[in-house]
């Protein structure tokens, strides 16, 4: 009995241990911040903590003994009853969101998790129902979920802005192409439309001076002609302007003598000079002898900025000048060409624009020189494809200094060991009146070998001469300038023959001015060799062969690397009783072929149109045949297929158009053609050209 009683006495709840529990639950359900509900399984409240006070609004008193269902929504109600309802089934735990009515009438969102409350029985005699407010929570998760919505909304408009923004892009880029494809189908058919007539022009000033001796005719011919290539120049800057606008600008790539293109980049602005009594000078000694890029835009650059110094320079000189700074690192060339004038200056406030396009230095109404403002901008398009920049300094009433700079590959071939060593160990006494240019010659001299004394005048030249005799001592030539003062260089060179008798060292006469009156005013004192301004080291260098009696065997100039000597004489010893079909649809044109060619003893068959072409070039026996690729009928280059799919690739097709364009050449070239020439065409190409082609070939 005692251990029954005991083991009784053991599952006896402690009444102490219980009491504690029960306050420990109460601390805690008046102590939490959500609300604890008590209720029957009718949904009648039983208990009702502080914190449904405070969440719902109404107080335990005013709850208790009440339905639950006093705040509740309407839409709600229904809900109460399917709970209690499971709760009563013996589910255990459900957790849901829901809303619930405060006091004050205003709808609080709360997360209910309602559970059974069993008696010792395990009976369920009502519900327990925790519930949390998150009013807040929800208020922000929809502001959250509106805030989100508005993000995407505005995502969707922008994206949507995006899209239309990049519809309107491309529908701009679309456009400017078409305006880029329009302007340079345009610029292309103007090249065409104003080259052929120029080449008539160009063709048949060539031709009447080649056959007019008297010299009013000889003279404005010369004027015309230099007219002609002006306005061809014009032409170039405008077109080139637009291909590298166009992207469509590609430099050559070709070995080519630096002294031939700086000697004929002066040879084209030479006439102006003379006219205005301007010296030029032309310093070129620190280039290598060859180098290897684009020789025309090279030269095109050079003469934009020699034709602008003369152009505004009335009096002294224009110096070129042209430095080589060294490789940069990638094995180019770094080269800056400077252009120097004595002319009237530039106004700082000109200086800015003056490279941009359309921009003159004298822009006024009233202005005295002439030009397109092209020249400038073109050469800082060329010179940053060619890897460099441009620059200028000027100040009004003292002269311009313009250059730019240029990365060019050095010379393939290599250059050549220098001859003049055979020069080397003699001496010459220069005589300038000019400082710059008796800087230049005696530096070339120099290069060449030579010793070179400087003096400034004829007097000085005299008393330095007469000093050298009497101490036993002679110079081995005597370079003098023509135009001095007081005494210009024939009465310098006479007095000094006077004075020397046969001891007199030879003599070069070099002259800025008519090279012509300067040999009939030479020959009178003897001297033989004269020599034009601005002098080359190649140009030098053969003077001082001829006037020392020397013989030095020098390669022919370069220019554009062709041989600058080929002639019509050559082409009629090579080629001549050769059949040319000349393709030209322009009557003028085709006169000026005829010409040129049967003046080189060649036999020249004409054809109207592209389909006449074809056709005599099937049944006629041709050496070579001159193409056009603007014609009626069927264009050159349709012809050109035309021939091909029947003879094959054996006659030469030489395309002979005004089309000015790169892409032209890729077109020729891709239909078949053997060459290309561009109109106005330049005789010595033409020459060339046909030498190319027929030089060795037997008669058909």
């Amino acid at each position: 009995m005692d251990d029954q009683a005991n083991r009784g006495a053991s599952v006896m709840p402690d009444p102490a241990a219980a009491f504690a529990l029960a306050q420990h639950l109460a601390a805690i359900v008046e102590g939490s911040d959500d609300a604890i509900v008590g209720k029957t399984l009718d949904g009648i409240v039983t208990s009702w903590n502080p914190a449904a006070e405070r969440i719902f609004g109404y107080a335990a008193g005013e709850m208790i003994g009440r339905p639950m269902t006093t705040i509740f929504p309407a839409d709600r109600i229904e809900e109460e009853r399917i709970l209690l309802a499971q709760i009563a089934a013996g589910e255990r735990v459900t957790h849901f969101e829901t809303q619930r009515v405060h006091r004050d009438g205003s709808l609080i969102d709360v997360s209910v998790t309602i559970s059974p409350i069993v008696d010792g029985a395990g009976r369920v005699t009502g519900a327990s129902k925790i519930a949390r407010d998150i009013t807040l929570q929800k208020r922000n998760e929809q502001a959250i979920r509106e805030r989100n919505e508005e993000l995407e909304r505005r995502v969707q408009a922008r994206t949507a802005e995006i899209e239309s923004a990049r519809s309107q892009l491309a529908l701009a880029l679309e456009q400017a192409q078409s305006a880029t494809r329009a302007k340079t189908e345009f610029l292309a058919n103007m090249s065409h439309e104003i080259r052929t007539p120029m080449n008539a022009i160009v063709g048949l000033t060539y031709l009447m001076l080649r056959d007019t001796a008297e010299a009013t005719m000889r003279d404005r011919l010369t004027k015309i002609d230099g007219a002609a290539r002006h306005l061809l120049q014009v032409i170039n800057d405008v077109l080139d302007l637009s291909k590298i606008g166009a992207a469509k600008m590609t430099l050559e790539n070709i070995d080519f003598a630096v002294d031939d293109l700086m000697s004929g980049a002066f040879e084209l602005v030479s006439n102006a000079a003379r006219d205005k009594a301007l010296e030029l000078i032309l310093d070129t000694d620190h280039l290598p002898a060859t180098l290897r890029g684009d020789p025309t835009r090279l030269r095109q650059m050079i003469v934009n900025l020699l034709s602008n110094a003369v152009k505004f320079t009335e009096r002294g000189w224009v110096k070129l000048k042209a430095e080589f700074l060294g490789d940069d690192g990638g094995g180019k060339a770094h080269l800056r060409i400077t252009v120097e004038d004595t002319g009237i200056g530039i106004a700082t406030d000109r200086q800015s624009a003056l490279f941009d396009a359309f921009q003159q230095a004298d822009a006024g109404i009233t202005r005295r020189h002439g030009g397109t403002g092209l020249g400038l901008a073109l050469t800082r398009q060329l010179a940053s494809l060619m890897g460099g920049e441009v620059g200028l300094s000027s100040a009004p009433g003292s002269g311009s200094r313009f250059w730019f700079t240029a990365r060019l590959e050095h010379a393939q071939a290599g250059e050549e060991a220098a001859s003049p060593l055979r020069l080397a160990g003699l001496n010459a006494l220069v005589v300038d009146d000019l400082p710059e240019a008796l800087v230049v010659i005696c530096e070339r001299m120099r290069m060449l070998g030579l010793g070179a004394d400087p003096v400034a005048s004829g007097l000085e030249a005299l008393e330095r001469m007469e000093r050298l005799r009497h101490a036993g001592h002679r110079y081995d030539v005597v370079v003098v300038d023509w135009k001095m003062e007081p005494l210009d260089g024939i009465e310098t060179i006479a007095r000094l023959q006077r004075a020397l008798g046969p001891t007199m060292p030879p003599t070069i006469l070099v002259t800025a001015f008519d090279e012509a009156v300067a040999r009939t005013h030479a020959a009178r004192v003897g001297c033989e060799v004269v020599l034009a301004k601005p002098l080359t080291a190649s140009s030098l260098h053969d003077g001082l062969v001829r006037a020392l009696g020397r013989t030095l065997a020098a390669p022919a100039p370069l220019v554009d690397g062709r041989d600058s000597r080929l002639s019509e004489d050559e082409v009629r010893r090579q080629c001549s009783g050769r059949r040319v079909l000349v393709a030209e649809d322009n009557p003028i044109n085709q006169e000026v072929a005829q010409a040129l060619l049967t003046s080189a003893g060649l036999v020249v068959q004409v054809a109207d149109d592209g389909a006449q072409a074809v056709e005599m070039a099937l049944t006629g026996k041709f050496d070579v045949v001159l193409m056009d690729m603007q014609m009626p009928v069927l264009d050159g280059l349709s012809a050109t297929r035309a021939i091909r799919a029947q003879l094959g690739s054996a006659l030469p097709i030489v395309a002979l158009t005004a089309n000015a364009f790169s892409d032209d050449v890729a077109e020729c070239l891709a239909a078949g053609m053997s060459d290309y020439l561009a109109k106005p065409v330049e005789v010595a190409k033409l020459h060339a050209c046909l030498l190319r082609w027929l030089a060795g070939k037997a008669l058909v």
